[in-house]
C-alpha cells in the first residue's frame, strides 16, 4: 500500500492542512467563547495569546489594527466570546485562531476558580508575611523539589556547587507537570521536609499558564506552607506569578535565581579533606562527575572534587 502513496515534505503538509481548514466554511464564521491567557503584546500592537476553558486551550492572534478597535484593555483571566477564524501557520504547524472582534464577559471560569481560592487561603492566614521563616545566609543541607530531568535541575546544580560547593544537595523528584504532578509535589514536599534541610527549592522553568496551573493548587499551597523547612519558590519566568509563590517564605523569578537567593553568602573558604586547615575557594578545582544514587525515596547529589595545593 504505501507504494502507492506520495511522499509529501513537512511544508507540504503544513501547507496542505492550512488549505484545507482555509476552505472549510464552518471554521472561517467562528464565535468561541473562552479565557484569554498567555497574552503577548508585541511591539508590533498584535496580541498573541490562548483562548481556554476547563479542559483545553487554542492559540490565537489579533492583529493591531484589529485590536486597536477592542472597547476593553485585554488582560489574563478575562472571559471573552471572540469572532475569529481558523487556521494552521505553515511555518510550524501550529493550529490558531485569527481573532477580529472580541466580547468582554466578565471574569472566565479558571480566573473565579483561581480567586476564590486565594481568598480561602489568605482569610486563613497562609500568606501572611509574619509567618515567613528566615532563609539562611550558608546552608549545609539543601533540598531540591523539581523534575530530575531537564536543565532545571542541571542549572541549580552548576549554581549551587558554585556557590557553596561544601554544602550537600539531595534531589526530591517530582513530575512538574500532568495528572501525578500534584501528589508527586505533595509529597516530596513532605518527605524533604523531614530530610533535616536547611532549606527548600522548589524549582520549574517557564511554560505557559496552563503548564503553571498546577502551582495555583491548593494541595499544593497547604504542603508548601505546612513545611517546617524555608521555602523558595522558584516557578516559571519574572512575570509568572502563582499562589505557591504566596505561600513560600521567599519567591524567586526563576530556578537559577532560587538557587542564588539560597545561597545569600558565598562560602569564602573551604575545609581540606584531612580537616588541616582552611583554602580559598579559588584553589579548589572542582569537577564534572555528579553521582547520584536513590536513598529513602531520594536522591542524593555528590560532587567529586579535584583538591589543588599552591
Amino acid at each position: 500500500m504505501l507504494l502507492f502513496m506520495a511522499v509529501l515534505t513537512v511544508s507540504e503538509l503544513n501547507q496542505r492542512a492550512m488549505h484545507f481548514i482555509r476552505k472549510y466554511p464552518d471554521l472561517q464564521l467562528l464565535l468561541i467563547e473562552g479565557e484569554i491567557a498567555n497574552l503577548k503584546i508585541q511591539d508590533t500592537g498584535h496580541l498573541y495569546f490562548s483562548l481556554r476553558d476547563e479542559e483545553s486551550a487554542v492559540k490565537a492572534v489579533m492583529f493591531r489594527h484589529l485590536a486597536e478597535n477592542l472597547r476593553f484593555q485585554p488582560e489574563n483571566g478575562l472571559q471573552v466570546i471572540a469572532s475569529a477564524s481558523a487556521d494552521i501557520y505553515p511555518v510550524n504547524g501550529v493550529f490558531q485562531l485569527h481573532v477580529t472582534d472580541m466580547l468582554l464577559q466578565g471574569l472566565g471560569t479558571v480566573q473565579r476558580g483561581l480567586e476564590k481560592t486565594k481568598k480561602i487561603l489568605h482569610t486563613e492566614g497562609i500568606f501572611d508575611q509574619s509567618a515567613k521563616k528566615q532563609i539562611p545566609e550558608k546552608p549545609d543541607k539543601i533540598g531540591l523539589i523539581t523534575s530530575s530531568k531537564g536543565a532545571v535541575l542541571q542549572d541549580m546544580l552548576k549554581i549551587l556547587e558554585r556557590r557553596c560547593p561544601s554544602a550537600e544537595i539531595i534531589l526530591f523528584p517530582a513530575k512538574m507537570q500532568g495528572k501525578k504532578a500534584e501528589s508527586e509535589i505533595c509529597q516530596a514536599l513532605q518527605t524533604a521536609d523531614r530530610q533535616g534541610c536547611d532549606v527548600l527549592i522548589l524549582g520549574r522553568g517557564g511554560g505557559s499558564a496552563e503548564d503553571l496551573d498546577i502551582f495555583n493548587s491548593e494541595k499544593i499551597v497547604r504542603a508548601v506552607s505546612s513545611c517546617q523547612t524555608p521555602v523558595i519558590s522558584a516557578i516559571g519566568h519574572e512575570t509568572d506569578i502563582t499562589l505557591t509563590d504566596f505561600a513560600a517564605d521567599l519567591r524567586a523569578s526563576t530556578p537559577s535565581v532560587g538557587a542564588e537567593l539560597a545561597t545569600q553568602k558565598k562560602y569564602p573558604e573551604i575545609l581540606l579533606p584531612d580537616n588541616r586547615g582552611l583554602i580559598s575557594a579559588n584553589q579548589v578545582q572542582t569537577g564534572d562527575i555528579l553521582k547520584i544514587c536513590l536513598t529513602d525515596g531520594c536522591i542524593r547529589v555528590k560532587v567529586e572534587r579535584k583538591i589543588i595545593y599552591e
